[in-house]
């Protein structure tokens, strides 16, 4: 591993432990750093290899940011200003990893930040879900890119818990299977308590929203098991 990278990872593992004592604030400067010292080689360097090596970690950085955002937003100490601020930030976030994402190493099989990018933006704007067309003027068609995001799971379809999870929570959010089928393959893996409690906290927030399957959100919450606190 190059010095390089070695720093950005470094980087990377004190936010995320800045992240879980939940000091939001440390955790955003953390990866902020590791994106300054990823952009620099990424603009600096016209070896295709090395180039989409620093994509990924730009990719990953961003999105771990866009995690810290929305966790920053939905933590019970944020008021509905700097929920909202937050939110927005973490939109950002994923959306500038999401452009990385596809210039990446990993090429067309990532689907992290294309994923988060859009699930935020439900937390903003419930009604995206319920309609094919924008809920604003210019807004995006996010019930069709979910679409999209299930169709290129399916097409690199591996044995990750994470694309189980990925793949079970699209189901239920379009209503195109029940909790019980849609988390099925999830459940046979026996995933780790960490993979169970992370898919919980995407689904507890959304399942708070006024959305036409919130019902099945939260069957899949009941199934997958009450958070730890």
């Amino acid at each position: 591993m190059s010095d390089v990278t070695q720093r950005i990872v470094d980087l990377k593992t004190q936010a995320k432990n800045r992240r879980d004592l939940k000091r939001w604030d440390r955790a955003a400067a953390l990866l902020k750093q590791a994106i300054g010292v990823a952009e620099k080689e990424y603009n600096s360097t016209s070896a295709p290899e090395w180039r989409a090596m620093m994509a990924s970690e730009l990719a990953d950085c961003w999105g771990i940011l866009g995690g810290v955002e929305r966790r920053w937003a939905l933590d019970p100490a944020s008021d509905a200003g700097q929920r909202l601020e937050h939110l927005q930030r973490s939109i950002v976030a994923y959306d500038k990893g999401y452009e990385y994402e596809r210039e990446s190493s990993l090429g067309g099989t990532s689907t992290y930040n294309k994923l988060n990018r859009l699930l935020v933006r439900l937390l903003l704007e419930p009604e995206l879900l319920k309609t094919d067309e924008g809920a604003s003027a210019g807004a995006m068609n996010v019930r069709a890119e979910l679409k999209k995001v299930g169709d290129q799971i399916s097409q690199h379809a591996n044995d990750s818990v994470w694309t189980a999870a990925d793949m079970a929570l699209l189901n239920v959010l379009l209503g195109h299977q029940d909790a019980a089928s849609a988390y099925s393959v999830f459940e046979r893996m026996k995933p780790p308590d960490f993979a169970r409690q992370s898919a919980l906290d995407v689904l507890i927030p959304l399942a708070e929203l006024d959305l036409p399957t919130a019902a099945g959100l939260r069957d899949a919450i009941t199934r997958l098991g009450a958070p730890r606190r």
